[in-house]
């Protein structure tokens, strides 16, 4: 397992900052999830190399920042296949190598061996222009294997895809990157990539990390405000308790709490709920989706239930955090 540690980077463009003083550590997968314009390629492109950049990149301990890109041991699989029109998809994939000191047999062994994994030998002889979405995919994953990279930098490359082909490669690539021992970099911004994600998640917003942890750490106990109103599907369903006295009320919910007299944020995922008892809620409108129902009340909120509802619906809160006026979790309260 490889450990990655980046320290203070900071990429600025025409005196605004892109990536803005990121410092993070990890032994094993990483992914780095935030809106578009936060900064997600542009932190992946300095940790390979491509950009001028201030701070440090440390790979398995050993300071990389100074080094060019192709002396990292990183390689890149970028949103759209990076791949030479004007050779085939043999001279694609084991481009680099020659350069790096390989013999033709040893580039030929490694290609075709590579191909095999991904089960793209009958692709070999053919030009990139003659390669669908999927099979153009395919061969820049082989391209970016090939030398067995100790990290793969992955720039959302299955985002173009249908979603059943988009999972099935990334199951491929998570499991040949456990055979080869390659930590796995990657960004997006689609909520379903960091909800089944297994290793260590950043959350960055306007070229900050706000937040780090899991995916059930991150859905479940958001430490920052702007974290919790980013992170989950679906979105967390905001109001405002106002304490007094050591009591406060969400919704039609009384609460007891240790907090100071003040107004807080409150925020609860809509799954959060017991039907069928408590306070009685007026409802906007009742949809089916998937194997429960998202009921709006009249005010706007959503919950999910299994209960299917018109007109009024009966639930009490479960959980509710609380943020204060600087937007740091305070307090859990459960009902």
């Amino acid at each position: 397992m490889h450990k990655l540690v980046l320290k203070n980077i900071t990429v600025e463009d025409h005196r605004r900052r892109i990536v803005d003083d990121v410092s993070l550590e990890t032994e094993g997968d990483l992914l780095v999830i935030g809106e578009s314009g936060a900064g997600k390629t542009t932190l992946l492109k300095a940790m390979a190399g491509l950009l001028d950049d201030e701070g440090q990149v440390i790979l398995d301990e050993r300071d990389i920042s100074s080094l060019p890109s192709h002396a990292r041991h990183m390689s890149m699989i970028f949103q759209k296949a990076a791949l030479l029109s004007h050779v085939k998809v043999r001279e694609n994939i084991g481009y680099g190598l020659q350069a790096a000191g390989y013999s033709r047999s040893e580039i030929r062994n490694m290609v075709e061996e590579t191909a095999s994994l991904l089960h793209i030998q009958s692709l070999l002889e053919r030009y990139p222009a003659k390669l669908s979405g999927g099979e153009a995919q395919r061969v820049d994953m082989a391209r970016a294997i090939v030398r067995r990279p100790d990290v793969l930098l992955m720039d959302e490359p299955f985002s173009s895809l249908d979603r059943r082909l988009a999972w099935q490669l990334e199951k491929e690539i998570a499991s040949l990157c456990e055979k080869f021992d390659i930590m796995r970099v990657m960004v997006s911004h689609e909520m379903e990539d960091a909800m089944r994600f297994t290793g260590k998640i950043v959350y960055l917003s306007h070229g900050r990390l706000i937040e780090e942890g899991t995916a059930d750490s991150l859905m479940d106990r958001p430490q920052q405000l702007e974290t919790a109103r980013f992170f989950g599907q679906p979105s967390m369903q905001e109001t405002v308790c106002t304490v007094r006295n050591h009591h406060g009320k969400i919704l039609q919910e009384d609460m007891e709490t240790e907090l100071e007299d003040g107004t807080y944020t409150a925020l609860f995922r809509p799954y959060w709920i017991e039907a069928g008892k408590g306070p009685a809620y007026a409802v906007q409108s009742c949809r089916r989706y998937m194997d429960h129902y998202e009921v709006i009340l009249s005010d706007g909120i959503l919950v999910c239930t299994h209960v299917s509802c018109d007109t009024v619906i009966a639930f009490c809160l479960k959980k509710v955090l609380l943020y204060n006026t600087e937007g740091q979790l305070c307090s859990i309260w459960t009902g």
